[in-house]
């Protein structure tokens, strides 16, 4: 568990504690190498990652490695951690990233880089390789990123290229060998750089032109530099563990669902898509397995909605039979199948008959472009009448709203082409006039950014102007504008994208310049600032000459070596070189999975490597139920009293309602929803408690059909909640029990001397100030909240408006607030109105209330 101090003047702190359920807690010192993952962004985001969790556990469940767990904190905690001296720290252990052996990050997007080097600073690790000595921590990467190394290569000590289950076992099982001979920091990449899928940077050497800059080669600077690199992939997903009791978010993540790997690769052969050539072939896992993981998870979750994840989930062979099992299973709990990546192509009515019982919402579709001629050119090989049949199926079957992903900026583009997307979403508006109901379409527009290893990878990337330019065309273009809604993706964001996507070992120097300059946590809209990296790249240019502009936007000669030259994806260069001729003159290439093949390279007899795919029907088992599922009982509402102390005083109102109707679930106590589109449990809360106050005297009312007692419940419940948030009593309601809001008239709390001292308050100042406020007729404190969007509301409490009684004893000071409606005001009033400062101010010094219980109306 970390162990942060002064977490409470921070944005959602229970984040930074950890107190997440399935984690490992290994003896630090015990093991032969202490590993941890780095995501370099929030724990809200990285939560949702599943290669997350897949290498926690495949690490964790080794005998002598240890793997703990890293997120980007917040740019107001990064703060804090700077001003107190404090290091950012591994999640189980509570040690500093420098103190680890090895630290590793996943690199799923370029815009997150930034964030690596905030990460590094704050775990107090130099941010160049070079930089580090024999006591700091080795530092790896993986991830689609790593696919190209080299605009970060100065930051890493290694990469692991491809899919790290196998490939990060035998990483640290070799960094573990290398500790016990006792070899230093070079004969220890050398060890590591010949496991097969390392790339070790040290080993090459970047060749420049002399006449322009232009990249020739990476040459060897040394006897251990291998040709190539080659991916590392897993030929068959059923060989590897995959984590049934993933960790549970302390807080609500951005995607709270127990996500399934149901198959990896994809081979429709979208020629932008680098994720659909760095993970082809097709590998399908068995749908019992599936199954069995989808059981097994959500009996140690209480998560609700189960993500089948893919690059494109729908192609899965068995997917209907696996989703009418889960649905059959779960009908009366309310769980929710997500298909988050769904190509056109594949969707039938079979699979929205399933999903339809459970959400009705929106529905995405990618046609990625308006025009037939350039989805030729993309291969995204369907017709204009298959995006409107596939709406009205969709609308047919009670969805009200249908997204379209579109893109701009690709190969051979016109503005016909761009007009085309919005005349696209103009026809499923007008063809689908005829079925009843609401009915709207949001066309989402991204930019077009090369990605290496695909056929694109050569072409020139459209300026900032003309994006801005294409979105205007696209958004004027728009005839029903009170039914079509546009987005576009920023154009700054895409022109840093751009700029290191593609590049040398010299944007590191990019990067890091932006970083310098206050760059952070970039891929974030609201955080992204494009002035920043404008002054890095003229900044760049005046002291080196190097045009960071021009050289990352062009286009690339065919024949040309490309800074990832030495990373082989396993489809030969000539594959994509036949693909990008192929794409200028619109010519398809069919799917590998149900035609011939295409010779990419990647399957041969020598690689072993081969498609899985489950072609023959296979018979699909049901999941079992619980051992402990109750016996059915008719509807009551029951009444707890629960604590909320010690880290549980951070923990949001919202959170908390996650986590109990995890908890109930996990226990298999049967909770009522309601009706909604989106089920949600009767869970009724009582008055909300501010952050940073404890309570052993909360209350939340909720509707079960259990033949459980009140203390049997509490027992089985608190089995899945942290102590800090345990259930201390309960009863069963009748119908003249009052609801928690008329119930409570005032509500007392607690506040020790002592805590008051540490502020600069003496006993004699204490008591001074009680007399005064008992004498005043108005003590007037001011209050200042942050608003949703950052801003800072002030307004004055009158404290004597509110306050209907304040006692003080040797050691604390109790006083009692009026709760009309169950709602007090807050008691950092008091605390105020006695320290005679401003309430609510985000950098002052907490003090910390308990509240003792409350008063009930009579």
């Amino acid at each position: 568990m970390t162990c942060y101090r002064g977490i409470a003047t921070v944005q959602k702190p229970y984040q930074y504690v950890g107190h997440e359920e399935n984690t490992y807690a290994k003896p630090f010192e015990a093991q032969r190498v202490r590993f941890c993952l780095a995501f370099p962004d929030s724990y809200e985001i990285g939560m949702a990652n599943v290669g997350m969790q897949i290498i926690y556990h495949v690490v964790n469940e080794t005998e002598g490695l240890s793997c703990d767990r890293t997120y980007a904190p917040l740019t107001d905690m990064g703060e804090m951690l700077r001003q107190s001296g404090q290091r950012l720290l591994g999640r189980e252990s509570g040690r500093a990233l420098s103190e680890f052996d090895c630290v590793g990050f996943t690199l799923q997007y370029e815009l997150c880089y930034t964030n690596v080097l905030y990460m590094l600073d704050l775990g107090g690790i130099p941010r160049r390789a070079r930089d580090r000595g024999e006591g700091d921590p080795l530092v790896m990467a993986g991830g689609p990123c790593a696919f190209n190394p080299e605009p970060v290569a100065a930051f890493f000590d290694f990469f692991i290229i491809g899919e790290g289950e196998e490939v990060t076992v035998e990483v640290l099982q070799a960094l573990a060998d290398a500790k016990d001979a006792g070899l230093d920091r070079a004969e220890t990449l050398v060890k590591l750089g010949a496991v097969s899928g390392v790339y070790v940077p040290a080993f090459y050497e970047p060749v420049f032109r002399a006449d322009d800059g232009r990249f020739v080669e990476l040459a060897p600077a040394g006897p251990h530099a291998p040709r190539w690199v080659e991916r590392r992939i897993i030929k068959d997903l059923d060989t590897v563990r995959y984590p049934t009791r993933p960790v549970t978010p302390a807080i609500t993540p951005i995607h709270e669902r127990v996500s399934v790997e149901i198959q990896r690769g994809c081979t429709r052969s979208c020629r932008f898509c680098q994720a659909g050539y760095i993970y082809r072939p097709r590998r399908e896992r068995n749908p019992n397995k599936i199954l069995e993981i989808i059981g097994k998870s959500v009996a140690a979750t209480g998560i609700q909605d189960i993500g089948l994840l893919s690059l494109s989930s729908a192609d899965y062979s068995h997917l209907h039979p696996v989703m009418t099992q889960v649905m059959k299973r779960y009908k009366d709990q309310h769980l929710s199948v997500s298909l988050p990546s769904t190509r056109l192509e594949a969707l039938d009515e079979s699979y929205l008959d399933v999903l339809k019982e459970e959400r009705r919402s929106g529905f995405t579709i990618a046609p990625e472009a308006g025009s037939q001629r350039l989805r030729n050119v993309i291969n995204k090989n369907f017709t204009e009448d298959e995006v409107v049949e596939t709406a009205r199926m969709l609308f047919r079957n009670g969805w009200q709203s249908v997204k379209m992903y579109f893109m701009i900026g690709q190969p051979t583009e016109t503005d016909e082409d761009v007009v085309a997307i919005a005349e696209l979403a103009n026809t499923v508006i007008r063809r689908t006039s005829d079925i009843a109901g609401r009915k709207s379409v949001t066309v989402s527009v991204s930019n077009f950014v090369p990605k290496p290893h695909t056929p694109f990878q050569w072409h020139e990337q459209i300026t900032h102007a003309e994006i801005l330019r294409k979105q205007k065309l696209v958004r004027d273009a728009i005839q029903y504008k009170d039914r079509i809604s546009f987005r576009s993706h920023s154009a700054d964001n895409s022109f840093a994208e751009g700029l290191v996507a593609r590049g040398d070992r010299r944007c590191a120097d990019l990067i890091e310049r932006a970083y310098q300059h206050g760059a952070v946590f970039d891929c974030w809209q609201d955080k992204f600032d494009a002035q920043i990296w404008k002054r890095a790249v003229d900044e760049l240019k005046a002291e080196t000459g190097h045009d960071f502009v021009a050289e990352g936007l062009r286009a690339r000669d065919l024949e040309e070596r490309l800074p990832w030259h030495r990373v082989y994806c396993g489809i030969h260069p000539k594959f994509f070189k036949n693909e990008y001729v192929k794409a200028v003159y619109g010519i398809a290439t069919e799917d590998c999975s149900f035609s011939a093949c295409h010779e990419c390279g990647l399957c041969t007899e020598k690689s072993g490597i081969a498609p899985v795919v489950y072609k023959t029907k296979t018979e699909v088992f049901p999941i079992p139920a619980p051992e402990k599922a109750e016996v059915p009982a008719d509807w009551a509402t029951y009444r707890f009293q629960y604590q909320k102390v010690d880290a549980g005083v951070f923990v949001t109102v919202l959170d908390l309602q996650m986590m109990l109707a995890r908890a109930f679930r996990r226990a298999a106590v049967t909770v009522r929803y309601d009706n909604g589109i989106r089920p949600r449990p009767q869970l009724s809360m009582g008055p909300a408690l501010p952050l940073g106050v404890s309570s052993s005297s909360e209350l939340f009312d909720i509707e079960l059909a259990t033949t459980l007692t009140p203390e049997q419940l509490c027992a089985r419940v608190n089995a899945f909640l942290p102590g800090h948030l345990a259930l201390r009593t309960g009863a069963k309601l009748d119908a003249r029990d009052p609801s928690l809001a008329k119930m409570i008239r005032a509500v007392t709390y607690q506040v020790r001397r002592e805590s008051l001292h540490a502020r600069g308050l003496d006993d004699a100042g204490i008591d001074a100030r009680l007399a005064a406020i008992a004498a005043a007729d108005r003590v007037l404190v001011t209050r200042t909240r942050a608003t949703r969007d950052g801003e800072d509301r002030v307004s004055v409490v009158n404290l004597k408006d509110n306050l209907e009684a304040v006692h003080a004893d040797g050691e604390r000071i109790a006083f009692t607030l009026y709760a009309p409606g169950g709602q007090a005001v807050s008691p950092f009033v008091m605390v105020d109105a006695l320290l005679q400062r401003n309430s609510g101010l985000r950098d002052q010094a907490p003090v910390a209330v308990h509240k003792s219980g409350f008063i009930k109306s009579l």
